[in-house]
């Protein structure tokens, strides 16, 4: 109906964030150029916070789309729009973003296998990340975060983490003072 009444290319008023339309006030902006720097400068990580509904995902969507495979030292951007149940789902999930189906049994394991996988530098965001209620989740991103890998100019993190949710509810990581260090 209003594509045809208005003239328009595309469909409006959809249920996803399209960075393509985009408003970024200072705040956007500002989030945007910081986690660029983390993920860019390959640091071991960073946390996006705000209230529901301000623009985290698209935030995030942005980030993985500046990320571009021709630079020098390419990064992959891998997004969970929400962290899955447990420790073993959270692993389980990471190998298959990594492009690794073994069936790990634990975190040592998918440790190992991720140290062998891990030639490319790797963006990992957990969106939603205030829904973490496994403190194992923590300890094993607190863990790959502590992966390097070689690069032409030394010794790099393997892995960068962002995590980005709502700012009163990061319970869980105030309780995992290994990880909070970190970023």
């Amino acid at each position: 109906m209003y594509t045809h009444y208005w003239h328009l290319q595309e469909a409006p008023f959809e249920n996803l964030a399209d960075p393509r339309f985009a408003y970024l006030s200072d705040q956007h902006r500002e989030g945007l150029a910081r986690l660029l720097y983390i993920a860019r400068g390959q640091k071991q990580g960073g946390v996006l916070t705000g209230p529901y509904g301000v623009g985290k995902s698209m935030i995030l969507e942005m980030v993985g789309n500046s990320l571009n495979p021709r630079e020098s030292n390419p990064s992959r951007f891998v997004h969970f729009d929400a962290p899955p149940g447990g420790t073993t789902e959270f692993v389980r999930r990471t190998m298959h973003a990594m492009n690794d189906d073994s069936n790990v049994r634990d975190v040592t394991e998918a440790l190992e296998r991720l140290d062998v996988v891990a030639g490319q530098h790797v963006v990992l965001a957990v969106d939603e990340a205030q829904l973490i209620e496994d403190q194992g989740i923590y300890r094993f991103l607190h863990l790959i975060t502590n992966l390097r890998r070689y690069s032409d100019t030394g010794m790099k993190p393997a892995f960068t983490l962002l995590l980005a949710g709502h700012r009163d509810a990061f319970k869980g990581l105030s309780n995992a003072p290994a990880l909070r260090q970190r970023p």
